[in-house]
């Protein structure tokens, strides 16, 4: 069983929880980053920019929590992406932070044993970029 820490649990971070959530045979989501605690909480839905995603991934993603698809039962939450990634119960952090948050979470997780997935875009910068180690594509083509 892998232990995912998501840093991020905005619409991106809602949408993996989704793929996670039906991963349950050897993925489980066991703690989550986000400096808002309503997002940490479950209690706010993300907002996407593609109309109907966000509330549809936020429903699935909580699927994995509890019963109620509004919260955030047994999984905990930090403020910040670091705590999350210094959790070892947490085998992989999935980082879905905002684009310039990316380097310090993910260039952390390697070294600290953790397998990193990493939204897109990767980093801001060559620099950043070269720090970071995977880069993950969530779709190739999006529906009509």
């Amino acid at each position: 069983m892998h232990n995912v820490g998501v840093a991020g649990p905005g619409m991106t971070g809602a949408t993996h929880r989704n793929v996670y959530a039906r991963r349950r045979r050897d993925v489980r989501v066991v703690a989550v980053a986000d400096p808002s605690p309503g997002r940490r909480a479950g209690r706010a839905v993300p907002a996407g920019n593609i109309e109907g995603q966000a509330k549809g991934a936020f429903a699935f993603a909580f699927a994995f929590a509890s019963a109620s698809a509004s919260d955030f039962a047994g999984v905990r939450g930090y403020a910040d992406g670091m705590d999350l990634v210094r959790d070892p119960d947490v085998s992989g952090v999935d980082v879905c932070l905002p684009t310039p948050s990316h380097r310090p979470c993910a260039g952390a997780a390697p070294p600290a044993g953790k397998h990193v997935p990493v939204e897109k875009p990767l980093a801001r910068t060559a620099a950043d970029a070269a720090a970071i180690a995977m880069p993950a594509m969530c779709m190739r083509f999006w529906p009509r």
